[in-house]
């Protein structure tokens, strides 16, 4: 019943979101060992209405390669740290 000492550890399919007008927070918990972020729950079929024009990662210059298909919404990090990323999508307005 109590799940305190049983905490599990995050995986690189676990993210949390948050939004402001034009764009959506992405933090991935994990990195994938090959860098591929792969975001089911904003594939062009999934919860996300409407496009995206740009994938930026917090605390970088530049935008971040990406592609998004029916099924998930795919960021090339190439970043395999332990530590947490934030992205941050910018939307169709």
């Amino acid at each position: 019943f109590f799940t305190e000492g049983k905490e599990k550890a995050w995986g690189p399919r676990d993210f949390r979101f948050t939004c402001v007008p034009g764009a959506v927070y992405i933090f991935a918990m994990s990195a994938p060992a090959d860098g591929q972020y792969r975001v089911g729950s904003l594939g062009e079929n999934r919860g996300l209405t409407g496009g995206i024009k740009r994938i930026t990662r917090l605390g970088s210059a530049g935008e971040t390669a990406w592609r998004r298909d029916g099924d998930a919404l795919w960021i090339f990090d190439g970043d395999t740290s332990d530590l947490p990323a934030v992205f941050r999508a910018d939307l169709d307005e």
